[in-house]
């Protein structure tokens, strides 16, 4: 069983610890009587990763910290605001349906031969490209789960591989631009739903745990992730992650690096 696991992808950990954390403090009144002034208690895990390839530590640490950006389109007046507030840079076509949402209540809706994008930034992982993840509808066809890598690049449709060739000309997250629409001016109408924008290329050995999770549930709102394992609740606990300093391994013909991770909980 897996020590871990970041918004349902296992995190390789050879050990972890717990240690509670009372908002509060233990104070003594003028007598010398001890006073406990604590209302609030909460937990702060502690993780040391396994020993990763130096692709994987950089992705890893991405999915503890929550790099990225979400978009759920849920609200009513800020639906094109990231999880971190961010605005778009261009709007133009792009309205909010609550029909036929995938996740929640709504969707985003881009007219035929328009886009709309996000300057959302590389959050210090230049180089290593960056991911689409969400639903997307084009035209009158099924919702479909697509994961798009840039720096691949690599496509897989509803968790499985396909040609990625010419990219995914519906929708891409690649060197600090997020873009949706139709981006191939091909007079086509897409809809989106729970847009995640990550800021590294993730490996295709998280594709199918990352397509099992998100089609059961939406995207926590990043920075944010959920943790799973056996020390946390089954449905999972909200949490804020912090990687630590990596530790590199000789190894025969490579690189590898571990390192420790806390995970603050909410």
């Amino acid at each position: 069983m897996a020590l871990l696991r970041v918004n349902g992808v296992p995190v390789e950990c050879t050990a972890s610890e717990w240690e509670p954390v009372t908002l509060g403090e233990v104070t003594r009144s003028f007598n010398g009587w001890p006073r406990d002034t604590g209302r609030v208690k909460k937990k702060d895990f502690r993780f040391t990763s396994g020993l990763l390839s130096l692709p994987e530590a950089v992705a890893v640490r991405g999915l503890v910290e929550g790099a990225g950006h979400v978009l759920t389109f849920e609200d009513a007046t800020g639906y094109l605001y990231t999880s971190r507030e961010l605005a778009p840079s261009s709007t133009a076509g792009a309205t909010r349906s609550t029909v036929g949402a995938r996740h929640g209540s709504a969707c985003l809706s881009v007219a035929p031969s328009t886009v709309v994008g996000w300057n959302v930034g590389t959050q210090g992982y230049e180089g290593e490209g960056g991911t689409f993840m969400g639903w997307v509808r084009e035209g009158a066809g099924p919702w479909r789960h697509i994961l798009y890598a840039a720096g691949g690049p690599s496509l897989h449709i509803d968790g499985q591989r396909a040609n990625a060739s010419e990219g995914y000309p519906f929708a891409q997250c690649h060197e600090g631009y997020l873009v949706l629409g139709d981006m191939g001016m091909q007079g086509i109408a897409t809809a989106f739903d729970d847009v995640v924008a990550l800021p590294y290329s993730v490996p295709a050995a998280w594709v199918p745990h990352l397509y099992a999770w998100h089609s059961a549930r939406g995207w926590p709102a990043l920075p944010y992730v959920v943790a799973q394992g056996p020390r946390f609740p089954a449905q999972g606990q909200l949490m804020l992650g912090k990687a630590g300093a990596g530790r590199a391994e000789a190894l025969l013909t490579t690189v590898g690096e571990s390192f420790d991770l806390t995970l603050f909980g909410t």
